[in-house]
C-alpha cells in the first residue's frame, strides 16, 4: 500500500503530461527496489512446505500446488494493496481527468508488470528450493531485476520493464508470449526440483 502510495510524489514531480502520469503510476524505480523486493521476501518468508500432505497422499505433486497457491496468493493481495494505493492517490490528487484517456494503457501495462512480478515471485521461489537458500535465491532474483531495471533506464529491451516502454503495444506483442513461455518452463523446473529434492 505505501508503495503505491508513493505515486502521489511522483504525480507531483512528474508534471501532468501523458508520459509523466504513465511513469508516475508505473513508478519503475520505486517497482525495482520497493515492490519486487517485498513480493520477493512476502514469498520466501511465507514458504513453508507441508511434507506431511506429500506422505498422506503419496505424491509430491501436492507440494507443487501448494507453493503455486502461495505464490498466487501473495501476488494477488499485493495487486489488491497496490490498486487500492493508487485509487487512493488518484482520488487525493483530483487526477481522474487526466488519466482517464489513459486507463485502457495503464490496465494493459499494468497486466505486463504484474506478470512479470509473477514470474519473479516463481522464479525465488524455484531458485530457494534448488539452492536451499532463501538470501543466495533473493540476491539472484533481486540481481536479475536490477539488471532488467538497468537495461531499461539506458532505453534497451529488458523484458520484464519494458511496461514503461514509449512502444510499449509493439514490445508487449513479444513480451507478453514469451514471460508466459518462462512461466511455463519454471513451472516444470518447479516441479523436476519438487521431485529431485530430499525433504
Amino acid at each position: 500500500m505505501l508503495i503505491a502510495l508513493s505515486t502521489y510524489a511522483n504525480l507531483q514531480l512528474n508534471g501532468y503530461s501523458d508520459y509523466g502520469l504513465l511513469n508516475a503510476v508505473l513508478a519503475r524505480f520505486t517497482i525495482c527496489i520497493a515492490l519486487v523486493p517485498t513480493l520477493l521476501i512476502s514469498v520466501l518468508a511465507t514458504t513453508n512446505l507441508r511434507i506431511n500432505d506429500a506422505l498422506r497422499c503419496q505424491t509430491r505433486k501436492i507440494l507443487f500446488m501448494q507453493i503455486i497457491y502461495r505464490v498466487t496468493l501473495i501476488w494477488l493481495l499485493m495487486i489488491l494493496f497496490w490498486l487500492i494505493g493508487n485509487i487512493l492517490v488518484v482520488g487525493l490528487t483530483n487526477t481522474f481527468g487526466l488519466l482517464s484517456h489513459l486507463l485502457v494503457t495503464l490496465l494493459f501495462r499494468s497486466v505486463y508488470l504484474w506478470l512479470s512480478c509473477y514470474v519473479f515471485g516463481l522464479l525465488v521461489i524455484t531458485l530457494y528450493l534448488y539452492f536451499k537458500n532463501k538470501i543466495v535465491a533473493f540476491f539472484i532474483v533481486f540481481i536479475i531485476n536490477g539488471a532488467s531495471f538497468s537495461l531499461n533506464t539506458s532505453s534497451h529491451v529488458s523484458l520484464f520493464y519494458d511496461f514503461i516502454a514509449p512502444n510499449f503495444a509493439k514490445i508487449a506483442f513479444a513480451g507478453i508470449p514469451i514471460m508466459l513461455g518462462i512461466l511455463c518452463i519454471l513451472m516444470a523446473l518447479l516441479m523436476v526440483v519438487i521431485e529431485k529434492r530430499d525433504f
